[in-house]
């Protein structure tokens, strides 16, 4: 009987921990899908950040040249400017006869050639180079600020 008893107890010791062993296992399977699924969503959300980091990298560079581009048409403005008060003064290019300004008045017996150029004619000449120079830089803005803001609105609203 006492063998009975002592087979019984070492039956039910290896029993219980055969089922601590197995509930142990449970946890540790459990445990290790756990850390997986985290590692999958930590790689996904790095992946993420990467594909927004390059998006963040190719849309700076876009503004980089948007800012480039708006630049180098302030520069040229002048360029157009001088080239405007060049015409002008060739005679290529006339202003509209409400920029001319008035007729000077003949005075008899004065030579009209005597006198000194037009300072007048030449004011209103540097001031159309003047008004055709800030009309370029004002078109240049509008178009580097339209590419910003196109710039933008290509961009999808989760990635802003």
């Amino acid at each position: 009987m006492r063998l009975t008893i002592a087979l019984l107890v070492g039956f039910l010791v290896a029993v219980v921990v055969a089922l601590t062993y197995r509930g142990s296992a449970l946890d540790a399977k459990a445990g290790l899908e756990l850390v997986q699924r985290e590692l999958r969503a930590t790689e996904d959300a790095l992946r993420t950040s990467e594909r927004r980091r390059e998006a963040e990298q190719v849309r700076a560079q876009r503004m980089y040249e948007l800012a480039a581009e708006y630049e180098q048409e302030r520069k040229d403005a002048q360029a157009v400017a001088d080239r405007t008060i060049a015409d002008l003064r060739a005679g290529n290019v006339r202003l509209r006869e409400q920029w001319r300004g008035c007729p000077e008045p003949h005075m008899p017996g004065l030579d009209a050639s005597a006198g000194e150029p037009d300072a007048a004619e030449r004011d209103r000449e540097e001031s159309a180079g003047r008004i055709v120079r800030a009309a370029v830089e004002c078109d240049a803005q509008v178009r580097g600020l339209q590419g910003v803001i196109r710039e933008y609105l290509s961009v999808a609203p989760a990635d802003r």
